[in-house]
């Protein structure tokens, strides 16, 4: 298999009903004959249903029923069955350098529309192109949430700041939160993490911090020309700290094994001096991981957006035009960890893709189960009820509901209890029975 041409694939994803899913793979066969055809499954299964149903009708195509997708030749039609979304995770990720594949599957429980996502990106590494990715994608801009996030929509981890970095994720928020924030959703939502060369990002800072209206410490840059502000930006000791502290507190992204991190340089593509066939693959991916539906191609048009608010320039290695001797001095002064961690050198030629892209491209997102024996906790109390939160599930207590021991009951007993899987939602039901 081959890299170049992952914008030829095509992933399918149909509801798993069976007349649904037979219609569905008839109309697509139509279009395909004479491709050879892999069917994942068993001879004693659908696959060896399907396929024996079909080669009378495609006798020119080369059927076949495979245990897996890691022996698929280019240009063939994957039909799959597996109805778990993690295990369809599984089946998906061999075919990431497939070329010219159409790939049917059923629609799981891990399709994008069935699950929330959420973003999180390094300022100035290009968060306006993630938006406009998730969006792509299919994903509503919820943004933020005071509960559970709702399927097919992305949010910030914390209120509407898609740059929360992993340590005031991971400290704050976790001193902040009942039970050290347990229920949080993020260990089992999948994420998306944008990140950038920290030479382009300072240079990117030094453009844009200092105009009015941007940033509420503009005031602080103002009043140097860009050479100042560079300078200050790489390494100020008293306000902003160097780029090395502003971006080293987002490197635990990068090991979450939930997060998905994609950098500037994979995603921009050629119209930002990057490549269409590494963006083309690193969408793929995402398509597989995601189980996101369409072809890579269609969603590379949709990225790069030279109009949105914070858009300068938009193009890999910016920092070789803008940087001065004295800059490029003050940069290698830095302890050069962070450059590492993130997988990139300060003598990097132009365009160079961050060291372990490849390997955060192939790997698959791994999500944690739901915390056992979480202890029920009080969500809000107003004066004439109370929310409890717990096993994921949210109980309004009133005047006329009383209280319970949510724990000491049997689950028969719970059952019989008002509850629902939003705050939003217990809310309503507490009005109603006041």
């Amino acid at each position: 298999m081959t890299m170049e041409t992952a914008s030829d694939n095509e992933l399918i994803l149909i509801e798993p009903q069976s007349d649904q899913f037979i219609l569905a793979i008839q109309k697509i066969l139509k279009d395909h004959s004479g491709r050879a055809i892999r069917m994942i499954g068993t001879e004693d299964g659908q696959a060896g249903d399907y396929a024996e149903a079909m080669r009378p009708h495609y006798p020119e195509s080369d059927i076949s029923i495979t245990a897996d997708t890691t022996d698929v030749p280019d240009g063939a039609l994957v039909v799959i069955f597996e109805q778990d979304g993690a295990a369809l995770q599984k089946t998906f990720m061999p075919l990431l350098d497939g070329a010219g594949l159409t790939v049917i599957a059923p629609v799981t429980d891990w399709h994008c529309s069935r699950r929330p996502l959420y973003l999180i990106s390094i300022p100035k590494s290009g968060t306006h192109l993630l938006y406009g990715l998730a969006e792509a994608f299919g994903y509503a801009p919820a943004v933020t949430t005071e509960a559970e996030p709702l399927p097919g929509q992305w949010y910030c981890l914390e209120y509407t700041n898609s740059h929360t970095s992993a340590r005031d994720f991971f400290v704050d928020s976790v001193r902040r939160s009942p039970n050290g924030g347990r229920h949080h959703p993020f260990p089992r939502t999948p994420t998306l993490f944008m990140y950038r060369n920290p030479l382009d990002v300072v240079v990117s800072e030094a453009n844009y911090y200092h105009r009015d209206g941007n940033t509420l410490f503009a005031p602080y840059l103002s009043g140097f020309d860009f050479e100042g502000r560079l300078q200050r930006l790489i390494n100020d000791p008293w306000a902003l700290g160097s780029i090395r502290d502003r971006m080293g507190v987002f490197t635990p992204w990068l090991d979450c094994v939930n997060v998905m991190p994609l950098s500037f340089e994979e995603i921009v593509g050629s119209r930002g001096g990057g490549s269409d066939a590494i963006q083309s693959r690193l969408i793929w991916s995402l398509q597989l991981k995601l189980q996101i539906p369409g072809k890579p191609s269609t969603y590379a048009r949709k990225v790069f957006n030279p109009d949105s608010p914070t858009f300068n320039g938009g193009q890999v290695g910016r920092h070789r035009e803008k940087f001065t001797a004295a800059a490029w001095d003050a940069f290698r002064q830095l302890p050069q960890d962070f450059m590492a961690a993130f997988g990139y050198g300060v003598d990097d030629a132009p365009g160079t893709m961050p060291r372990h892209a490849e390997r955060l491209v192939q790997r698959a997102p791994r999500y944690m189960p739901h915390p056992e024996n979480d202890p029920p906790f009080l969500v809000e109390r107003a004066e004439f009820y109370a929310i409890v939160r717990y096993q994921d599930r949210y109980y309004p207590f009133t005047g006329k509901t009383g209280d319970h021991d949510l724990v000491a009951l049997t689950d028969e007993a719970r059952g019989k209890l008002l509850r629902a899987p939003t705050l939003a939602l217990a809310r309503m039901i507490a009005f109603q029975n006041l």
